[in-house]
């Protein structure tokens, strides 16, 4: 077990050389290209959880990225040509009408991407594809029973149902 701990650490310390083109453009005073970007693509959210971080803003400006403006947005991330998009925060990404299809781009374009989601709307088509191109989904259940999420969540207890099925 010591052999692989000590492998794991030296390959840690050597990874700083898989940035070495970005380290030397640093150094001349250029700006590297991005590898990740974090999108929140709402401030809409169909929750409405006990010590959310975003639930003013939610309140206050209960808005979504236009569909033309998203789509912009996702070309722009093509063209920097990052190497992953994480969707969170401000709201539930998933309820932007052009979730699915900015999946599918990025997907396209072999742009990893992940998703931290309540859920609710994990179903169908989009299910689908999340689950084929994404890198990875974190479910923010935050309860063990339809009992604490009606309480946590504040949303119906058909929706935990859901949820877990999904």
């Amino acid at each position: 077990m010591k052999n692989v701990k000590e492998e794991t650490l030296k390959a840690l310390d050597l990874r700083i050389f898989g940035f070495y083109g970005d380290i030397t453009k640093l150094k001349k005073g250029v700006m590297p290209l991005p590898k990740v970007a974090k999108y929140h693509p709402t401030y809409l959210c169909n929750h409405n959880c006990i010590g959310c971080d975003y639930s003013e803003q939610n309140k206050k400006f209960h808005h979504k990225t236009s569909n033309k403006d998203a789509n912009k947005l996702i070309d722009e991330f093509i063209r920097l040509k990052v190497r992953s998009v994480d969707f969170s925060g401000g709201g539930e990404a998933t309820l932007h009408p052009e979730f699915n299809n900015m999946v599918l781009k990025l997907a396209k374009h072999k742009i990893s991407m992940g998703l931290l989601t309540n859920g609710s709307m994990l179903k169908g088509e989009l299910l689908k594809n999340i689950v084929k191109h994404g890198a990875y989904i974190r479910i923010s259940l935050e309860s063990g029973s339809e009992e604490v999420f009606k309480k946590v969540k504040r949303a119906s207890g058909e929706e935990f149902q859901g949820i877990l099925e999904n």
